[in-house]
């Protein structure tokens, strides 16, 4: 198990398992758990601050006609010294967390001038704090910024799962889409497609699955990307009223009056 996974399961377990838990044959998972454990592992993206709403909708039309929709809304942020803060607002469509229309509120803080990790919930006021190892030797080249801003923001799109198209990336064919402007930022597109060969999951023919993405140089940041697999249906990830600048210092600092635990690799404690 890769480093990033160790800590997905670990952020996984400290918010409730089962809050998070993927029904079998749902398809994409929204990408916060992902999200917060690939910043821990990521190098910093640092100069490029900037607050967001981003909105996950996804799609799957059913033999029967059925259709099945969820949306999932969340704040973002991002200082210039690389600390983020993600705010989940609301999930609808997704079993336990649309009960009677209710939301369940979930703020991550990824701090990696002090190497620390938060997850808040803001009902109960309590967070819980973990460790981490930041990335060392961080390129200080525009093309090594990049890189990086590319490492810590695709997590933040939805993920498949052990059997998803990723396993079959070696089948992989990326093409360039050119630049456009969306939601007035610059963005250059590409689009990936894996091809699933016959045979090697049931199938009697080959399954495509397609993902344009579209990224920004300058944010360093994935502003909108598009994911379409005729087993799972269609995902769309966007960034919107997007505000450059530098963020509030409290946005990345925990309240006085919440609880603080902390733990990590399997130790928990009271702070």
């Amino acid at each position: 198990m890769k480093p990033y996974q160790l800590l997905f399961v670990a952020i996984t377990f400290t918010c409730g398992a089962g809050m998070w838990a993927q029904h079998p044959g749902m398809g994409p998972r929204h990408g916060n758990m992902d999200f917060m454990a690939h910043e821990m592992m990521s190098k910093p993206v640092k100069g490029a601050p900037f607050a967001a709403d981003a909105v996950t909708t996804t799609s799957q039309a059913l033999p029967n006609g059925t259709h099945i929709a969820r949306t999932a809304t969340a704040s973002v942020y991002r200082d210039s010294e690389g600390r983020t803060r993600r705010e989940e607002n609301s999930l609808a469509g997704a079993g336990a967390l649309s009960v009677a229309g209710a939301s369940r509120p979930t703020v991550f803080i990824h701090d990696p001038v002090s190497s620390v990790a938060y997850v808040l919930n803001p009902q109960s006021k309590t967070a819980h704090k973990m460790a981490f190892s930041p990335r060392h030797g961080a390129n200080s080249t525009a093309a090594g910024a990049a890189d990086a801003g590319r490492e810590s923001t695709a997590a933040a799109e939805p993920g498949l799962g052990a059997h998803g198209p990723q396993h079959f990336a070696g089948n992989a064919k990326t093409e360039s889409l050119g630049k456009q402007v969306i939601e007035g930022i610059e963005v250059e597109g590409t689009r990936r497609t894996i091809t699933v060969p016959a045979g090697a999951i049931g199938n009697d023919q080959p399954i495509q699955s397609v993902t344009e993405r579209w990224y920004s140089s300058d944010l360093q940041v994935v502003v909108k990307s598009v994911h379409n697999d005729p087993r799972f249906g269609q995902t769309v990830y966007q960034l919107s009223n997007i505000r450059r600048g530098e963020q509030p210092a409290n946005l990345f600092e925990i309240p006085t009056d919440f609880t603080v635990t902390t733990g990590g690799r399997g130790q928990k404690a009271n702070q």
